[in-house]
């Protein structure tokens, strides 16, 4: 009952578009030459059962049409904001659009941009003297006055980066362990490195600032 209540609704959508084709046709072009993509996409998707060639050329150019201008929006609010994410966006947009050479540029841009802040790293992935300043930091903070610690060993968990234009945020999360005559107790802690990209080059790092948090979370 409930697939022949189906069939009778499809076929009086296929009978409305053959009474109605220019009427819906032309509405879709319009909806198309105004930019109103999603719309048409609505209006074409519902009568694509009709199989009809014009129809179904127009709905691929809408379709395609809306990716590329939700794309063009995303891009709006995440430019500036991080390297990978706007490499990403432009290379979907240039792919989609291979014409436009706006796109391209952008592409061969943030990869030149993505290469030189990957160059900064360590080739594990870790970022210079930052263990180094970490490592320096939990001495300072756990040694006793006579300047005594107990033995500890640190454990590179992972690191990633933010582009922020002349800025560069560098976040390395550690586990160290330490053993005293307590026990043996184990720490997190996420080390933050301000870096300069406008004076920073491979081997010649402009730091502004370092900051480390002890984090809640285990890692494992």
């Amino acid at each position: 009952m409930e697939q022949r209540r189906q069939e009778k609704a499809l076929q009086k959508v296929k009978e409305e578009f053959v009474i109605n084709r220019k009427k819906i046709i032309d509405d879709i072009k319009k909806e198309i030459s105004v930019k109103n993509y999603e719309l048409a996409l609505q209006k074409s998707n519902k009568y694509l059962l009709s199989q009809d060639k014009e129809l179904m050329e127009l709905n691929s150019k809408a379709s395609k049409e809306n990716e590329i201008q939700k794309l063009i929006a995303d891009s709006k609010q995440e430019l500036t904001q991080d390297t990978k994410t706007n490499l990403r966006i432009y290379k979907k947009l240039s792919k989609i659009y291979p014409t436009n050479k706006i796109y391209k540029q952008k592409v061969q841009f943030y990869i030149k941009r993505k290469n030189f802040i990957e160059s900064l790293f360590n080739k594990d992935g870790t970022f210079p003297f930052l263990e180094d300043d970490l490592r320096e930091e939990f001495i300072n903070e756990n040694s006793d006055e006579r300047g005594r610690l107990f033995s500890f060993e640190i454990e590179h968990i992972s690191t990633s980066y933010h582009d922020k234009g002349d800025d560069l945020i560098i976040e390395g999360i550690y586990k160290i362990k330490q053993l005293t005559g307590a026990g043996t107790f184990y720490y997190t802690y996420l080390a933050e490195k301000g870096v300069d990209l406008r004076n920073s080059k491979k081997g010649s790092i402009t730091e502004e600032y370092f900051i480390i948090y002890e984090k809640d979370f285990d890692v494992k």
